[in-house]
């Protein structure tokens, strides 16, 4: 990848605040709160158990995962990360390889619709319906037309990704995004 460094800890500090990229917005103290804040999650193995089989199996929203773990929904690949490959055939990839680890993936969004967005969600589609389409916290028209583009494929479902309503460059687009309340 082009624009991403490889750092051998991927904790955010070498990337922070660009845009595009992959660092979190501004100074990129969320990205790197939250890697902080995963190194204080330590597993507590409880060995006084009844004998049996242990699983990571879980149920989320009625779909059967191998353990309770999503990939990220990405898009821009070649504008973020600088690496030649379609929206479609990189979303198929990491549906795939989220298919074959038994996890679901979330697919991207960004201002072009069709590439960014009906691209990806299609893969999702083709690959069976297995995995989450995101929506950026477009106006209405924005978030009206993704809706519109998700009738006829086979998507299990669409999240809505609002934290990205404080991206300055999705702020000042043609169709830009807004803060959402819960309702």
């Amino acid at each position: 990848m082009l624009k991403c460094r490889e750092c051998k800890e991927c904790n955010g500090y070498a990337c922070r605040g660009e845009i595009p990229g992959v660092g979190g917005k501004d100074t990129g103290r969320a990205f790197i709160n939250n890697v902080e804040g995963l190194k204080k999650v330590k597993i507590n193995m409880d060995v006084c158990f009844e004998p049996g089989d242990v699983s990571t199996e879980t149920e989320i929203l009625g779909m059967k995962m191998s353990m309770p773990v999503f990939s990220a929904p990405v898009a821009g690949i070649e504008n973020n990360y600088g690496y030649e490959i379609s929206e479609y055939d990189y979303s198929c990839l990491m549906l795939k390889g989220c298919r074959d680890a038994g996890i679901l993936g979330f697919t991207g969004d960004g201002i072009n619709l069709e590439e960014l967005f009906v691209k990806p969600a299609t893969a999702i589609s083709d690959l069976g319906g297995m995995g989450i389409a995101t929506i950026k916290p477009w106006v209405k028209e924005g978030v009206d037309a993704r809706i519109e583009a998700l009738k006829g494929l086979n998507v299990a479902m669409a999240a809505m990704d609002v934290d990205a309503a404080g991206l300055p460059l999705l702020r000042a687009g043609k169709t830009p995004v807004e803060t959402k309340g819960v309702e």
